[in-house]
């Protein structure tokens, strides 16, 4: 119940629409700690991403924000923490498998100051099929994410080649998800099978797939930034050695591809199992590794 004396003012709200087709608008708080609040519009099952760009947070003592989003019943359905010294200021949100909804996304500054930031929403690209040895040639833009596919038989054994990988700003990842055929629909919470992201090239080797139909493989740069990169679907290499057998031979398709073999032993066998004219073209250093497993994965042997 003191004396006391403020000043009250009545600040114009920030609103706005953002079409799902990739067009840029910018948008700026009237006042420190404002909020922004948008709408966007999402068809069944549409798979959209959600980027702001050039982000800054002028007047604040630290400059996080938040981005939420909810439909149309006020329920959350995406959110994440954002801050404008991320690369180009971007912060990214996967909108995956949406219902059709008109959504409503919040950004709020966390520590004050006043808001300013590009954004955009694109649908997914779809790609083609990739068949075995081909290639997918992956070019993004701002907010674009690829997803294509590979089929494959249960038992098969592949590895996915992933070289060239660029970003604007450069020396960030491209995550390449890949999804089983019996995964379902493609959520941000469907578990992966398998998971890697180079910034230059990697090569991942999927031996023994768990089921037979059509893998997805989701390319998405970091920060939904542009980027680019070659992705080729490898032919694995696997054999048997029977014991006492000629000698085999076996060369791996692309650099850092494993080679699969079996044998079969008898209870009480003393083996020797050697490999010989042995080469590493292109490795910086050219060491590998050997090793044996039982039938139910239990390591046995390894040099």
């Amino acid at each position: 119940g003191l004396p006391g004396s403020a000043q009250l003012s009545l600040v114009s709200g920030v609103t706005g629409t953002i079409p799902a087709d990739g067009t840029v608008q910018t948008y700026n708080a009237n006042a420190p700690g404002e909020s922004i609040y948008l709408k966007f519009a999402a068809k069944t099952a549409d798979n959209l991403e959600l980027v702001l760009s050039n982000a800054s947070v002028t007047g604040a003592y630290s400059d996080g924000f938040t981005v939420n989003v909810y439909n149309h019943v006020g329920v959350q359905v995406a959110s994440t923490w954002c801050y404008p010294n991320s690369p180009s200021g971007n912060c990214n949100l996967h909108l995956w498998y949406m219902a059709a909804d008109t959504y409503s996304v919040t950004v709020t500054p966390i520590y004050g100051g006043t808001l300013h930031f590009d954004t955009l929403i694109q649908p997914n690209v779809v790609g083609t099929p990739v068949a075995m040895n081909g290639t997918e040639n992956v070019s993004l833009g701002m907010a674009q994410v690829e997803r294509f596919t590979f089929n494959a038989n249960v038992g098969d054994t592949v590895a996915l080649q992933v070289s060239g990988v660029t970003t604007m700003p450069a020396g960030q990842a491209i995550q390449f998800l890949v999804y089983r055929p019996d995964a379902g629909a493609i959520t941000v919470y469907t578990p992966a099978y398998s998971n890697f992201s180079p910034s230059d090239g990697q090569l991942v080797n999927l031996p023994n797939l768990p089921v037979s139909g059509t893998y997805t493989v989701v390319a998405i740069p970091a920060f939904g930034l542009p980027g680019n990169a070659q992705f080729r679907l490898v032919p694995g290499v696997t054999g048997g050695v029977p014991p006492g057998s000629p000698a085999q031979t076996y060369n791996a398709n692309a650099p850092g591809e494993n080679v699969y073999l079996n044998f079969t032993a008898n209870t009480g066998d003393n083996l020797e199992f050697v490999l010989s004219n042995m080469s590493v073209v292109g490795a910086y250093s050219d060491g590998f590794i050997v090793s044996v497993y039982n039938h139910v994965g239990a390591q046995v042997a390894s040099t």
